[in-house]
């Protein structure tokens, strides 16, 4: 009975909390797990570094035992353009929490810089983003802003990043979000003002390498900072083991969030499969369950039909 009524106690603290974004929902900033194979979604410097046209889907449950809890669904496509130094790409998200429905759309475009060993790839995006809020599901009675049916913004997004690149190691750093949208309220409507504020901006930085310790095994470790003036700094790190270019497994840990497990197969020379499973280890790990990934990712070398030789990242 009592994990009962904590658990709708946390439930509407968790709406509670997803109402707020009204005052600024650009900063609904997805979590990924398996973030090293979803690079564009967080850097727009990453477009063209697979050196051929690319794809990427992903889909997230995150606390699956808790009403209203995160679902993101995303999407990349890039390549670079063929006799030149820059590329292109598409992003697209969709995600649901709580009352709260967002999708979006982003252009990326990135530029290549070839350095002794790798490359150096500077990028920008830009889109815009759709919120939906049916605020008639808190069921609040009397008051005409939240008897309305619901609000229906629309806002535009824009980012940077540089992302560095060898066969070995990679290393990026990108503010993916640079501007802010706030709701606020005029009457019995609410109404969207966009501007640039530096202390709401989340600075990223990811690193990770792929390690030889034998002709069939492999080492990749990963990290990923998120840096926000507001916010408490959130560390994301894993480790995998890969044998034979083919398989991998390995742990990961999130400050204050979940321990993570992944694994993952190179189906083929074009194809990749990846699954996450995190453990929640917050102050709601009893009432909240664990959080699911998948992933699946595509790459199609025009010019040779295959892939020769295997990429890490």
């Amino acid at each position: 009975m009592k994990k009962m009524i904590m658990k709708y106690f946390l439930n509407w603290k968790c709406i509670f909390f997803l109402v707020s974004t009204l005052q600024g929902f650009s900063q609904l900033d997805p979590l990924y797990t398996q973030y090293m194979f979803n690079e564009l979604q967080v850097n727009p410097g990453y477009a063209g570094s697979r050196d051929c046209p690319a794809a990427v889907m992903l889909y997230r449950n995150q606390w699956t035992q808790l009403d209203g809890a995160p679902v993101t669904v995303t999407a990349s496509v890039h390549s670079p353009l063929e006799g030149t130094e820059f590329a292109g790409g598409i992003n697209f998200i969709g995600d649901k929490i709580g009352i709260t429905r967002r999708t979006g759309i982003q252009f990326v475009g990135s530029y290549k810089l070839k350095m002794a060993e790798g490359s150096l790839r500077f990028g920008l995006q830009t889109g815009v983003q759709f919120l939906n809020e049916d605020l008639s599901l808190l069921n609040i009675q009397n008051d005409l802003q939240f008897n309305s049916g619901g609000v229906k913004r629309m806002a535009p997004t824009f980012g940077y990043g540089a992302y560095y690149s060898n066969e070995t190691f990679y290393a990026g750093y990108s503010i993916p979000s640079m501007l802010t949208s706030s709701l606020y309220s005029s009457g019995s409507a609410f109404k969207a003002h966009t501007r640039m504020s530096f202390v709401s901006m989340t600075h990223i930085i990811t690193a990770g390498a792929a390690i030889p310790v034998h002709s069939d095994f492999r080492i990749r470790p990963n990290a990923m900072i998120k840096l926000n003036p507001s916010a408490n700094v959130q560390l994301d790190i894993n480790i995998n083991g890969l044998y034979k270019e083919r398989v991998w497994t390995g742990l990961g840990f999130r400050t204050g969030e979940s321990v993570n497990f992944l694994m993952g197969m190179q189906i083929n020379s074009q194809l990749r499969m990846g699954y996450s499973f995190d453990y929640n280890i917050s102050s709601i790990q009893n009432y909240a369950g664990s959080t699911h990934e998948v992933m699946l990712g595509y790459d199609l070398d025009i010019s040779h039909g295959r892939i020769v030789h295997p990429r890490f990242f």
